[in-house]
């Protein structure tokens, strides 16, 4: 298995690009698993994340509108609130990049000029103590088929490529129009911005557009992964008992599954309540050496007005999960996890059906038994 490094480095490469890449930047953009489970036992763990199907697009209003969706209950202000245009500079935020020689720990970088039809996405703070990785991702409403992620990170490494000056400030450029890739130090930092299709002068135009706020100064509060996520459901699957930790923000959510051993998680997924329910937020399987099981595990978000999730599983079995909330928070949102275990056939091997899709269908359904939303073959029906 390629580590998740390996995995974006190779996306990376495809656009052009050679780039020194941080594994939580990739569980974000590439929708890959952290994998982290470290079981003492001679069994295997295998997390990945699956794509959701995106849900109601978000609306731009002036510029870049930040609306609560799908529960998400760290919207600033109003949920209305736009990016600032760009500054003249001085010591109050938010001020341009070109004039800043460093960055707080508390700051961010945002930008003021976007391509036609990207907007706000998500922001998510993925620091440690030892190391600063903050990310801004933007694309055309839930999409993410393209997206233009912005990552400010310590220690980081620049890219390789061609120099464009931008307002004074050496910037880093490589990749075509298509999947462009430019980078900068500020301080000890590195900003990287990757994703987009754009021309020297379109380039030009984004980078000189790039501000510094603070957390406050974010178009939503920033999405905490994954040392402090919350608790929000503990779930019995087959033997094990799975703790399912979430956060969110402007409709965006990323989860964990924690067991003793360790966890597996990753993001994000947009979720719109009335979608009903959330499908393949992630898969997983457990299976020893030489065994003739292979326990299948999948999880994902549904409404308030969900009682109950059903999964039909390639074996023809069919299990069902009432979705909690155990928190304060995410009012609109439930979150699930189940699975089952699968007699291996003569001749099959745990290893082959880790590698395939072993969900069918997801169904939802409300406290009277009606069908409130199908989710097959990675389409959504709303009933």
């Amino acid at each position: 298995m390629n580590t998740l490094e390996d995995q974006l480095t190779n996306v990376l490469d495809r656009r052009g690009a050679d780039v020194d890449v941080d594994d939580r930047l990739e569980a974000i953009v590439e929708r890959t698993n952290v994998i982290r489970f470290e079981v003492s036992r001679p069994r295997r763990w295998n997390r990945r994340l699956l794509p959701a199907a995106a849900a109601v697009a978000l609306l731009a209003v002036g510029g870049v509108a930040v609306t609560q969706l799908g529960g998400g209950d760290e919207a600033r202000d109003d949920g209305t609130a736009t990016q600032p245009d760009v500054p003249e500079g001085g010591d109050v935020l938010p001020r341009p990049l070109s004039a800043v020689d460093s960055l707080a720990v508390d700051e961010w970088v945002i930008p003021t000029r976007l391509p036609d039809g990207f907007e706000f996405q998500y922001a998510a703070d993925t620091s440690t103590v030892d190391e600063r990785s903050q990310m801004m991702l933007y694309g055309i409403g839930a999409s993410q088929i393209e997206q233009i992620v912005l990552n400010v990170r310590s220690g980081g490494k620049l890219s390789t490529g061609d120099v464009l000056v931008v307002d004074g400030s050496e910037w880093t450029v490589s990749g075509g129009v298509v999947g462009r890739i430019a980078s900068r130090s500020v301080g000890d930092a590195v900003i990287t911005i990757g994703g987009m299709t754009a021309t020297d002068a379109e380039l030009t135009d984004f980078l000189a557009g790039l501000v510094v706020v603070d957390d406050g100064g974010l178009p939503s509060a920033p999405i905490l992964f994954i040392e402090s996520l919350t608790d929000v459901g503990v779930f019995e699957v087959g033997e094990r008992e799975f703790t399912v930790k979430a956060d969110g923000s402007n409709g965006w959510f990323c989860t964990a599954l924690v067991i003793d051993e360790g966890w597996g998680g990753g993001c994000a997924s947009f979720f719109d309540p009335s979608d009903h329910v959330e499908a393949f937020q992630s898969a997983g399987s457990e299976y020893a050496e030489g065994g003739s099981e292979f326990l299948t595990n999948t999880d994902g978000m549904a409404s308030a007005a969900t009682a109950s999730v059903e999964v039909d599983w390639i074996d023809g079995t069919t299990t069902s999960v009432a979705p909690q909330n155990t928190s304060d928070r995410f009012p609109d949102v439930r979150f699930w996890a189940t699975g089952t275990t699968i007699e291996l056939e003569p001749g099959q091997t745990a290893e082959q059906l880790a590698d395939i899709e072993t969900v069918v269908e997801v169904r939802a359904y409300g406290a009277d038994g009606s069908l409130l939303a199908t989710s097959r073959d990675g389409t959504l029906t709303v009933e």
